[in-house]
């Protein structure tokens, strides 16, 4: 079995679509320069599909009246489409960077309101 790469032979020998070399982090093929993380992370959120709120519920491992709980106070932003709910990869980019500072943390567990009545 061969696995292909996105290479092409020219005048000049091979060159790639894009470099990668652990010291310099990914390169454009045009400069060989090094592209800055956040452009590639713009770039990968501007070209991935929305994923249904179905698929954000399985991967997130929350379930599912606490997504919705959350889409109702605005904790995550949906977008509707063709009367279902989706999240962008920024929409869940977000979600991810609140989650990891701790926004929805809360004041944790509830001490019961009833006191034991001594007999």
């Amino acid at each position: 079995m061969t696995t292909s790469s996105n290479t092409t032979t020219g005048a000049q020998g091979t060159s790639s679509a894009a470099h990668h070399t652990p010291s310099q982090g990914i390169t454009s093929p045009s400069t060989s320069a090094p592209i800055p993380l956040e452009a590639l992370k713009a770039f990968v959120q501007e070209t991935l599909p929305p994923i249904s709120m179905d698929r954000f519920i399985e991967t997130s491992g929350l379930s599912q009246p606490t997504i919705w709980r959350y889409r109702r106070q605005g904790m995550i932003k949906t977008s509707l489409i063709a009367g279902r709910h989706y999240l962008t990869p920024a929409q869940v980019a977000e979600f991810n960077a609140r989650l990891s500072a701790g926004e929805f943390a809360g004041n944790g567990p509830r001490t019961p309101s009833r006191t034991k009545i001594a007999a």
